[in-house]
């Protein structure tokens, strides 16, 4: 969950796809562990043909769209690193 204030950061067509198949292992009851969920999607992914790929990209694009409209001076910003002496 983003936190209070902030832009939540748009999904690339990999997220998308990552969240559809936990979604699936959540409805099937097979793993709510997300390690195993990320491993899985990459393996899953990797071996995925272009066709495959494109209808995440597709969704990724619409997505990308709408959080423009709705975020239109959002810029994407990477936090950074506390260090040991910070903390």
């Amino acid at each position: 969950m983003p936190e209070k204030g902030t832009v939540p950061r748009e999904m690339n067509s990999f997220i998308i796809f990552r969240r559809q198949l936990a979604h699936v292992a959540k409805l099937h009851k097979t793993s709510d562990d997300g390690r195993v969920i990320s491993t899985a999607a990459s393996f899953i992914w990797n071996g995925a043909s272009k066709n495959e790929k494109m209808s995440y990209s597709l969704i990724a694009q619409e997505l990308k769209r709408r959080h423009r409209e709705k975020y239109p001076n959002y810029t994407y910003e990477r936090r950074k690193r506390k260090t040991a002496e910070e903390d």
